[in-house]
């Protein structure tokens, strides 16, 4: 969505505030939106809100829309990677 969209761009150019409240409008509209799920879980990781970024992660998972490839190269939750829990997430949804 547009506002996935933007998201991205602020998370890319690291205004974390401006990309969660983006991501967080395009889950609002729509709950089942793994990319914005997925964008809210990078938003709180680069943050330093673990938990609350693995919560997020399960949610984006669960619906199987984001390939395991992107999750494995993106390079801005690259150290969540060796995570437990995150490793957990992963076996259980890819």
């Amino acid at each position: 969505t547009f506002y996935d969209e933007l998201g991205t761009i602020y998370l890319n150019i690291g205004n974390l505030d401006s990309a969660y409240k983006y991501y967080y409008i395009s889950f609002s509209a729509d709950g089942l939106n793994a990319n914005a799920s997925y964008g809210i879980a990078s938003t709180l990781f680069l943050k330093g809100k673990l938990e609350e970024s693995l919560t997020w992660c399960e949610k984006a998972f669960l619906r199987g829309q984001i390939s395991a490839n992107k999750i494995k190269h993106d390079q801005l939750i690259d150290a969540i990677r060796t995570n437990r829990k995150f490793e957990e997430l992963m076996r259980k949804y890819y």
